[in-house]
């Protein structure tokens, strides 16, 4: 209560206007509901404000029990800096007949996944997140009619077909850390780093220039807990978005928006904490400064890979950039500093005990992040309880290998569609029942399993393009 009432006494001090109560679907889509400041008093951090209709969310509920409240997690307040005279809170969705905890929120499978990395005996799991995306000038799309028509275009100030005679274009894949003046959405991007850190508190470790061609652009996160890692990710993507609006662009986490060109990923940095200790480094292992802790995680992530596909890559468009991405993992495999393996530990700062951690590679900006990181946190706990070995550590491009080599070193292919991804999760699920709900389960697979139904209707203009004269 004594961090309700601080929070309470800022939001007067502040002459808060506006309160935006922000809340995430199961899909991981963030709404908002702005409500006049004198309606979150310190009632509405216990008991919530009656402000959700529950059937307008993806995965809530049905429209005959749809009334739902918004509880604002105290910690979370933070100003708005494109709104004027609004503040906002992340908040827990709760169902007012189902009790204290709404078993298909998405905060709730990330708290769950903490809790769970207590009773392991761990302090907390951390997450860094590595955000990639596009910042484009234009997108044109004809969703209207799809039976006339349809198709996508999409332009930027910097892309290798868009000669303006006053830019520089970059080629395609040549855009890893170029700078200015051929970086040309440095600033928007500098700016918006500096609004996550300024406003919303997150940590930005450093942010670059994609490989990609029209305005590609990596962020990367500092390492924060689990459930606030997530959060800072949906964060990362409201004040990217809203910073690139403010510049005259537009940001977009698709995963693979350019054909031809790499795609955008969503990198997830783990490592498991006891108090100050990382319990992944071991000074004594000379391959990779990996403890016995660390590689069971890393084992645990790696049998059920497919499996977690369909919350690493929950879209359609997300297996684009798997087959045609040459930087995107294809297979499963861990390696040190291993950039072609779906795990990577770097070795790049050797004897620091704090860098140490698994890169998982696979995920991309259009995963729920609650999701992924509780899924991750899962998968790698039940590596550790059951001793997951990974085996050595794959020094070969594994793009590359040929099936013999591959069987050798056990490496299996990932999903190439997202319904083989839904299929695998349904038939390899045990490893999550002690933090997903079996709710949150059923909308997930639901929901995503209709996108991939509607997906296979539709024709594609690659298809006209090929067919039309058959």
């Amino acid at each position: 209560m004594a961090r309700v009432t601080d929070v309470l006494a800022k939001v007067q001090a502040d002459k808060a206007r506006w309160i935006a109560l922000q809340y995430v679907d199961v899909p991981g889509f963030l709404h908002q509901v702005t409500v006049s400041a004198s309606q979150v008093d310190a009632a509405a951090f216990s008991d919530g404000v009656a402000k959700l209709d529950g059937s307008s969310a993806r995965g809530f509920q049905a429209p005959e029990d749809s009334d739902m409240v918004l509880v604002p997690d105290a910690d979370s307040y933070s100003a708005i800096p494109w709104e004027q005279g609004t503040w906002r809170f992340l908040c827990d969705v709760r169902s007012p007949l189902e009790g204290p905890r709404y078993p298909k929120n998405p905060r709730y499978i990330s708290q769950r996944a903490e809790d769970a990395v207590k009773a392991a005996g761990f302090a907390r799991v951390h997450v860094g997140a590595e955000l990639k995306y596009s910042l484009l000038d234009q997108v044109v799309t004809t969703p209207g009619q799809p039976e006339r028509a349809q198709g996508f275009s999409v332009e930027s100030r910097e892309a290798a077909w868009n000669s303006l005679g006053t830019n520089f274009p970059i080629e395609f894949g040549k855009g890893r850390s170029v700078p200015a003046p051929q970086d040309m959405t440095g600033t928007i991007r500098s700016q918006a780093c500096e609004v996550l850190e300024d406003a919303f508190s997150i940590p930005v470790h450093s942010h670059q220039h994609g490989a990609s061609t029209a305005g590609q652009a990596d962020i990367a996160l500092g390492p924060l807990p689990l459930a606030k890692a997530a959060d800072a990710t949906l964060t990362a993507k409201y004040a990217i978005r809203n910073m690139a609006a403010v510049g005259g662009l537009l940001a977009t986490f698709l995963p693979y928006p350019i054909y031809g060109e790499n795609g955008n990923s969503l990198h997830a940095h783990l490592s498991a904490w006891k108090g100050e200790n990382n319990m992944f480094y071991d000074e004594g292992d000379k391959q990779a400064e990996l403890s016995n802790t660390g590689r069971y995680f890393v084992g645990g992530l790696l049998l059920p890979a497919r499996a977690l596909c369909s919350f690493a890559c929950p879209t359609n468009n997300s297996y684009k950039r798997l087959l045609a991405d040459a930087n995107a993992p294809a297979w499963t495999g861990w390696g040190k500093g291993n950039r072609t393996a779906l795990i990577r530990v770097p070795v790049g700062r050797l004897g620091n005990a704090a860098f140490k951690h698994a890169e998982f590679r696979a995920s991309d900006p259009s995963a729920n992040p609650h999701l992924l990181y509780a899924a991750l946190a899962a998968a790698g706990l039940d590596g550790i309880k059951t001793k997951a070995d990974p085996g050595d550590p794959i020094p070969d491009d594994i793009r590359r290998l040929d099936d013999k080599k591959r069987k050798e070193y056990g490496v299996k292919p990932l999903c190439t569609t997202l319904g083989e991804a839904l299929a695998e999760l349904q038939s390899d699920d045990k490893f999550l029942r002690n933090i997903f709900t079996s709710d949150i389960l059923d909308a997930h697979i639901e929901l995503k399993s209709l996108e991939e139904q509607e997906n296979a209707k539709r024709p594609a203009p690659y298809e006209f393009q090929t067919y039309l004269q058959i």
